[in-house]
């Protein structure tokens, strides 16, 4: 309103203006004048006013309208990204935690000790024939190592490439072009684990299946894909891809026992990798995905799964331009028959497998002697020192030991054996660890108590050495009352009867007891022990042990091991001179060759090492074992037959060759049997005749 005011007095002084400025004009036309003039600016004020409230109004409707759908708009777009930020924050939050996991696993390096084939353990038999390579893990913790074996290591580069092909096609198809993971298929896994609580991932590439094959962690949880997404991309980072698919294919499993594609083609097609065609090579690539459903020795529906699978393979080489149609084709239509020759794998036969357990813990030992570390150190030296080990085994003559075990006493099956064969320069060629291909190991771990057997190691060698006996001299075989702590013992042999004056050597060969009591009267208790160990017996009781039933005739409180036995009689075999005998020739780690420290001594002497041969020969040659004679060679035997014939043994050696057997019941009870006579000498037989 006040402006308005300000205008019509603006435009009143105007028109005063121009009256007076026209003098020579009448009153009347000034008047009029002035009348019109006001008039005219009254007109054009409100005209102007009319104009600016048009303007005003059109810009209200211009304006006004589009700013309210743009502020609806912006809302919309803000509330938006907040949401997506909320989300994206929690998503954050969340995964920290398994990135940062990730992270550490690749930073911290990865233990390739259990895949890295060119570095695990190569284990040879005495000809220098690759048995096997060897991987293990821990159980219970960092000393309780448990060794497993695979037959042999393949080559990638001498086998045909579809068969590398076949996997990276149906397991990995971008496998030579990824970082070890696959972007894809993490994220398609992610999903299924925060939308739908999927904790099975899958997804996996090779490199992250080899993974979880040295861990050996399947277990479905965040963290643990984690680690293995860190591991892997560490591994392709350091590893060529020729290297992880070789020890993809070399480490996996294919059911049926059968670990590394070595084993498999032989499990399922008798024949080795180098010559498995598109159709069988295909096959093998189904089975790891999952081994029981997809077994070919299974059921008629897992067959028929195992053969969809295989087309499906064969689809994805076909489409990568990995086969032609041709071969495509061909593939199809070859009919696949399944031929298993598992048996000839080393670590399926049993009559192999014991043996390498016991020379694994008695590398361990070799190794331990010679660097002075813990069992962790030594095992994790073993396992990355690009290790060679050689063994002593005679791989026909241990198959033939275990036939021959195997066919004895076949009308009594539960009867066990146990026992060493040893070359006379302390080479263990063979043992017989089961007949029955039991888990209980009877030939270096058990122990039994060995009767009549010991009297050469307690008494007579011990007599020999002392100057007491000789082969010829006379002892009396006559009823012997002994006073011990428990009160008077009346000595019996084994037949009740007693054959009055007769030599040493009769003593021994009929293995009489009342002689051999009195002679350690004359020993000592002491002495006696003494002598047991230094013939190398270990589990001996220094308390319980210490009396005349133990020491005489075997009736000690643990007993001894087969292999034990055959150590103290191959002391005898070497004119007395006691020299520990092994499983294993030598170790070689990162080219450092390492033996046994050889526990050499004199324990008799050569002079009663002799004496001592001449009253096993006897026993041999008419004694309690005539039946294990040999006919073209001279033997030297001792058998042991425990109270109520619960155990039996048969010692003995040529000149070439040691063997203790023993014979028993995993629980003690009365045998059947009365000696094992024939099993040694059928294995000293084959010895000397193949």
């Amino acid at each position: 309103m006040k402006k308005n005011y300000e205008k019509r007095r603006k435009s009143y002084k105007t028109a005063s203006h121009a009256i007076h400025s026209k003098k020579n004009q009448s009153l009347k036309e000034k008047v009029d004048r002035f009348l019109y003039t006001s008039e005219y600016l009254k007109s054009r004020e409100n005209s102007n006013a009319s104009k600016n409230k048009d303007i005003k109004k059109i810009s209200s409707v211009k304006i006004t309208t589009p700013v309210k759908k743009k502020k609806t708009i912006s809302k919309v777009i803000i509330i938006l990204l907040c949401i997506i930020s909320i989300i994206g924050i929690c998503l954050l939050i969340f995964f920290i935690p398994y990135i940062t996991i990730a992270y550490n696993s690749y930073n911290n390096g990865f233990d390739t000790t259990k895949i890295d084939i060119s570095k695990v353990p190569h284990i040879y038999d005495k000809d220098g024939n690759l048995l096997s390579i060897m991987y293990g893990y821990y159980d219970s913790g960092e000393e309780n190592f448990v060794p497993t074996y695979s037959s042999v290591y393949t080559d990638i580069t001498t086998l045909p490439k579809y068969v590398g092909d076949a996997f990276t096609a149906i397991e990995d198809e971008t496998f030579y072009d990824n970082s070890g993971i696959s972007i894809n298929r993490l994220l398609y896994a992610t999903f299924n684990y925060v939308v739908h609580g999927d904790s099975n991932f899958g997804g996996s590439t090779i490199t992250q299946q080899l993974v979880k094959v040295s861990t050996g962690d399947d277990s479905h949880s965040p963290s643990r894909k984690a680690r293995e997404i860190g591991s892997a991309l560490y591994l392709t980072d350091n590893w060529s891809k020729s290297k992880i698919l070789a020890s993809y294919i070399n480490l996996v499993y294919y059911g049926n026992g059968a670990y590394g594609i070595y084993e498999a083609s032989l499990t399922y097609f008798n024949t080795e990798p180098k010559n498995l065609n598109i159709a069988q090579a295909a096959i093998l690539a189904s089975i790891p995905n999952s081994p029981d459903n997809l077994n070919p020795y299974g059921t008629d529906s897992n067959r028929t799964r195992l053969f969809n699978r295989q087309k499906l393979v064969l689809k994805k080489m076909l489409e990568l331009n990995l086969i032609t149609d041709k071969e495509y084709t061909d593939a199809l239509n070859y009919k696949i028959e399944f031929n298993n020759g598992s048996s000839k794998l080393n670590k399926n036969n049993p009559a192999i497998s014991p043996y390498l357990k016991i020379a694994f813990d008695q590398a361990i030992e070799i190794v331990k002697e010679d660097c002075s570390c813990s069992n962790k150190e030594v095992i994790d030296k073993i396992l990355n020192g690009n290790t060679k080990i050689y063994l002593n085994l005679d791989t026909n003559m241990q198959n033939k030991v275990y036939e021959i075990a195997k066919s004895s006493f076949s009308e009594y099956p539960e009867i066990e054996l146990g026992g060493a064969i040893s070359t006379k320069d302390g080479k263990v060629i063979a043992i017989i660890s089961s007949r029955k291909d039991s888990q209980v190991d009877h030939a270096y771990y058990m122990t039994r108590q060995t009767g009549s057997a010991i009297k050469p190691l307690s008494v007579y060698g011990p007599a020999y050495d002392m100057g007491i006996l000789n082969p010829t001299s006379y002892v009396k075989d006559v009823p012997v009352s002994i006073k011990t702590e428990s009160g008077t013992w009346n000595v019996h042999n084994a037949s009740n009867s007693y054959r009055g004056t007769i030599t040493t050597n009769e003593a021994i060969a009929y293995s009489l007891n009342t002689v051999a009591v009195t002679t350690l009267e004359k020993v000592t208790l002491s002495k006696s022990y003494e002598y047991l160990q230094s013939f190398g017996i270990t589990s001996l009781d220094s308390k319980n042990d210490m009396y005349y039933p133990a020491l005489a005739l075997g009736g000690l409180t643990y007993g001894i091991s087969p292999y034990e036995m055959t150590q103290a009689y191959n002391a005898i075999s070497n004119d007395g001179k006691f020299s520990s005998i092994s499983t294993i020739n030598y170790i070689e780690i990162d080219g450092k060759k390492i033996q046994k420290q050889k526990n050499e001594h004199q324990v008799i002497s050569t002079d009663a090492a002799n004496k001592l041969k001449i009253s096993l020969h006897e026993v041999a040659r008419y004694g309690t074992g005539k039946t294990a004679n040999l006919s073209n060679t001279t033997t030297y035997l001792k058998t042991g037959t425990t109270s109520d014939v619960k155990d039996v043994w048969t010692c003995g050696f040529t000149n070439d060759l040691t063997a203790c057997i023993w014979g028993g019941y995993d629980t003690p009870a009365t045998l059947p049997i009365y000696n094992v006579n024939t099993v040694w000498k059928q294995i000293m037989q084959y010895y000397y005749n193949k």
